[in-house]
């Protein structure tokens, strides 16, 4: 069933029902089930996380799979968010794999810090048998590109403090005199100035 709703009121005004492509929800319901089983071990860790998955048949007799996923912490001033779109051509007994995912992290303490990321992946096709070999190659599949892009994210957060930082700043202040981070300057100067008068 198609719903509509005007999000000012929440409710229903019209519904319809859809065309479901009966040739495609075979495939449909196996890559579903084999993704809730991955959404479940993939996020369903933390209690300030929430995830979902909905696999779509399409119209043309193909398939989308959209996963979300949003992290929120207020007490530690941090929040995220997740979201990935792959589509999915079949043909006979093989799919063709294409997606992107969208990914924000946003600090706010203090400021506001905010990663936008996108990263596209393209697979050069999966072999299948029947639809429980078609959910296990997608699902692996999108397994093996989320685990590259964290890492990659990984080697990029511990860079960072060696590189992009340290390209960030002035190797010497203004003054052109490096700065005492030992404190002997301010305790020099506070103590000279002590005196009564």
């Amino acid at each position: 069933m198609l719903f509509v709703s005007p999000f000012q009121s929440w409710e229903v005004s019209d519904s319809s029902a859809c065309d479901i492509n009966d040739a495609v929800e075979e495939h449909r319901s196996a890559v579903q089930t084999k993704m809730d089983e991955y959404m479940s071990s993939q996020y369903g860790a933390s209690a300030d996380a929430k995830a979902a998955c909905a696999v779509y048949g399409t119209a043309d007799g193909n398939l989308v799979v959209c996963c979300t996923g949003v992290a929120t912490n207020l007490r530690n001033w941090w929040s995220g968010s997740w979201k990935g779109e792959y589509k999915i051509t079949l043909a006979d007994g093989s799919a063709q794999i294409n997606g992107k995912v969208n990914l924000l992290a946003h600090y706010f303490e203090d400021g506001n810090v905010q990663m936008n990321t996108e990263k596209v992946f393209n697979n050069d096709g999966v072999g299948f048998s029947d639809s429980s070999e078609l959910g296990e190659a997608i699902c692996n599949a999108i397994c093996e590109w989320e685990n590259e892009l964290q890492a990659g994210l990984e080697t990029m957060y511990t860079g960072m403090s060696d590189q992009t930082f340290k390209d960030m700043r002035r190797i010497l202040p203004v003054t052109k005199t490096t700065f005492d981070w030992s404190g002997s300057q301010l305790k020099l100067a506070s103590g000279a100035g002590g005196g009564t008068l």
